[in-house]
């Protein structure tokens, strides 16, 4: 019984996903910037040269690297992808009392935990498509245009930032769990996000802050040992943000 209804508010989920264009935004604005990563990396330099001699202005830029398209990827995932995930994700329980459906769910024999780990599933596989396949697809374009394009340490780094955006994606659920509307749970979780990146690396607790992980890419890809500190932060976020999201819902009242 309880396994039918937990699938049952799987399905309804992904049908919300689905309905709501949510899906096809997410996957559509990752790809669009993934793929700007080895194009803009690749041809930038030729671009700039080329306005440079428009205006008799002689620019000698060095010549593009992976290592470019790399920097240009974090950059665009962790930077945009990341405001998109949290204002699509910021209705998650929030929109749902907003517009009462909520209550419809729970007045079946629904346990509540059964309802928030639906959410936490279905946005977490939301996550992987939209992070893995443009991965994928960027992945391809970068080794077409850069023929030192290493499978490897691109799979790391593309691991990481999916514990980086995890973990910022839970705690927007909490949020949304916690407040009322989808807005208070979406500005609150960017300015939380915009918060940590300021305080990052500043004494023994700013070295914790997920908001650090991008910033392990680039050891990663040197071969440089990593800081434990922002997975450790990221780890914590996680569990903190799920139960939280339990204590809270399990004592909310409609």
């Amino acid at each position: 019984m309880l396994r039918h209804s937990f699938s049952a508010l799987v399905r309804r989920e992904i049908t919300e996903l689905t309905r709501t264009s949510k899906g096809i935004i997410g996957i559509s604005i990752f790809l669009f910037f993934g793929l700007q990563s080895p194009v803009i990396a690749r041809y930038l330099p030729q671009i700039l040269q080329m306005v440079g001699e428009g205006q008799n202005i002689k620019m000698i830029l060095p010549e593009p690297v992976v290592m470019d398209a790399y920097n240009q990827f974090i950059k665009n995932i962790s930077q945009i992808c990341m405001m998109v995930l949290i204002f699509l994700s910021m209705g998650a329980v929030a929109g749902e009392k907003e517009k009462g459906t909520i209550t419809l769910v729970l007045v079946r024999p629904v346990p509540r935990y059964q309802f928030l780990c639906s959410k936490f599933l279905v946005y977490s596989l939301f996550l992987v498509i939209c992070l893995g396949g443009t991965a994928l697809v960027t992945g391809f374009y970068t080794a077409l245009m850069f023929p030192e394009f290493s499978v490897i340490p691109y799979t790391e780094v593309v691991l990481l930032l999916f514990l980086y955006m995890l973990s910022f994606l839970y705690m927007t659920i909490f949020l949304s769990t916690l407040l009322k509307t989808p807005i208070s749970a979406g500005l609150l979780s960017l300015l939380l996000w915009l918060g940590l990146s300021l305080v990052t690396g500043l004494g023994t607790w700013g070295l914790f802050s997920p908001m650090a992980l991008p910033g392990e890419a680039v050891p990663l890809l040197n071969n440089i040992p990593l800081a434990g500190e922002p997975f450790i932060g990221a780890g914590l976020m996680i569990f903190l943000s799920l139960a939280g999201s339990v204590v809270v819902f399990r004592n909310w009242e409609g």
